[in-house]
């Protein structure tokens, strides 16, 4: 929804509400006895107009909010009972004030009505701009609260016990908070003026007021790189990589620049991050890797890192308590900028060790992940850090992967699961060739089924295969799939960074 696609639509409507009033000549004309003729043409031009901006407006609204929970949803960023149980409180609040609004207006009570919609509407916005860069996540159990220049992190138990506060009345009191702001001050400054403010003028003032809020709001976000479009971009370009396709430099040029909206804290004079995980750096880092002119970004992130170091592995931010993934994505960043002697190796190694379940499987602290992901984090940990797992620890370890991966990853179709358990195998050391067999095999027909989706919203599935393939080595899978997925990624990272400037 950018700028060419408002006009197009406004063209559009304006077209067709114009083929729609070759009606008023008649009206005109019939009016003409009784009426002043230039009335009528000025009432015909301003509800020409009203009525042009009024759909626009409207239609614009359920595009944008029909697209971005479809959006949402297909990307897996949204579910939509998560969604209504995390934020029931909010919405309510947020269409009980509206359904004030509208009362007050069919009472008489005209601008105090305009007033509370408008306030709402503002509100609401000046909300997701106020928590824009916060952040919770229940899988990790930590919530980073951000508003203008101030942050505040919880993590662990805090997490068990504030969550469901947080969920349930923070951005509801926000809303609260920001509405009653905007109304009282609307209320000093125009109360006097438009006590007695006709409804029919007020209903058009509010809804002009409104739907300015929104598509200013939109706008707005379309001129930034966003969170989910970025982790979309690191995983088509981490795919590309690993299919050793190229770039070109004025695709560098826009890798850069989202690698640039990470508040990695480098420009400007803010010395300190706000809402900056492992997991940004881990992408950035994937990002710029190749590029020789982003060293001293690489340095200052790898610095950042070395700070999250705890006794026993790394933390999510410095001062964060450890967790498997976020010691594996650590080591990998000082890995690939050659810095893995300021590690503490013994003591990540051994703290590691201490997490492995009876039945072989890892469980990291304050994790909520599944344990083939904590398994996968783990045992790639240590082999990075050049160590392995005891002899009878890693045969319970690769027992339990392999049943995980024969008995259920191939028959539920889940390249993710797949992914975990087998990168698993590769890191505790040979595989048989009967699983490498029976994933060659599943990955052809898996490479066929994703041929027939939308690249650009299955990413993830995409992502997971292209890792197992590069996992298998698989140099004899039928060249003319894998050149159509590259082909197929290829156009879906591109259309992903085309409305990027370089």
């Amino acid at each position: 929804m950018d700028r060419q696609f408002f006009l197009s639509l406004l063209a559009r409507y304006a077209m067709a509400l114009a083929g729609a009033c070759l009606v008023c000549p008649l009206i005109l004309i019939a009016g003409a006895v009784n009426q002043d003729v230039l009335l009528l043409l000025a009432i015909c031009v301003l509800w020409y107009v009203f009525i042009t901006l009024f759909s626009f407006g409207i239609n614009i609204i359920v595009i944008f909010l029909w697209i971005t929970i479809r959006y949402f949803q297909l990307s897996q960023f949204l579910a939509l009972r998560k969604l209504i149980g995390t934020f029931g409180l909010f919405i309510a609040t947020l269409f009980g004030l509206l359904a004030v609004g509208f009362i007050l207006m069919n009472k008489g009570i005209t601008f105090r009505g305009i007033n509370i919609l408008f306030s709402t509407m503002a509100g609401a916005a000046l909300v997701v701009i106020a928590i824009k860069g916060s952040r919770i996540s229940d899988t990790e159990q930590y919530i980073i609260l951000c508003a203008a220049s101030l942050v505040y992190r919880i993590e662990g138990k805090w997490f068990k016990s504030l969550a469901w506060i947080i969920h349930s009345f923070y951005i509801t009191v926000l809303l609260l908070l920001f509405a009653m702001l905007t109304y009282f001050s609307i209320d000093i400054i125009f109360g006097r003026i438009f006590q007695n403010l006709d409804s029919t003028v007020g209903i058009f003032i509010a809804g002009i007021g409104c739907c300015t809020v929104i598509v200013l709001l939109s706008y707005r976000n379309t001129k930034r790189v966003r969170e989910m479009k970025r982790y979309k971009i690191y995983h088509l370009r981490h795919c590309l990589k690993l299919l050793s396709i190229p770039i070109d430099s004025q695709t560098r040029k826009k890798i850069n620049k989202v690698t640039a909206s990470y508040d990695l804290g480098i420009k400007g004079t803010r010395n300190r991050v706000l809402n900056l995980t492992i997991h940004d750096t881990y992408e950035a880092v994937s990002l710029i890797l190749d590029d020789t002119s982003q060293s001293r970004t690489l340095d200052h992130i790898s610095k950042w890192v070395l700070r999250c170091q705890r006794q026993g592995g790394f933390g999510i931010w410095p001062t964060s308590s450890p967790r498997l993934y976020s010691t594996y994505q650590a080591i990998s960043i000082l890995r690939d900028a050659n810095l893995l002697d300021k590690c503490n190796t013994d003591s990540h190694i051994s703290w590691i060790r201490m997490l492995q379940q009876p039945d072989g499987s890892f469980k990291g602290p304050w994790s909520k992940r599944t344990a083939w992901e904590d398994t996968f984090y783990a045992v790639k940990s240590v082999n990075i850090l050049g160590s392995s797992l005891d002899p009878e620890k890693s045969h319970l370890c690769r027992t339990w992967c392999s049943d995980i991966l024969v008995n259920q990853c191939i028959e539920t179709n889940r390249p993710d699961i797949i992914y975990y358990c087998f990168g698993a195998l590769t890191a505790l050391g040979t595989v048989d060739d009967s699983i490498s067999k029976l994933l060659s095999d599943w990955l052809s027909s898996a490479i066929e089924e994703l041929l027939l989706t939308n690249i650009s919203l299955n990413y993830e599935n995409v992502h997971f295969s292209v890792m197992i393939y590069h996992l298998l080595n698989a140099t004899g899978k039928p060249s003319v799939q894998l050149n159509l997925l590259t082909e197929r990624i290829n156009i879906a990272f591109a259309a992903e960074l085309a409305n990027i400037h370089a």
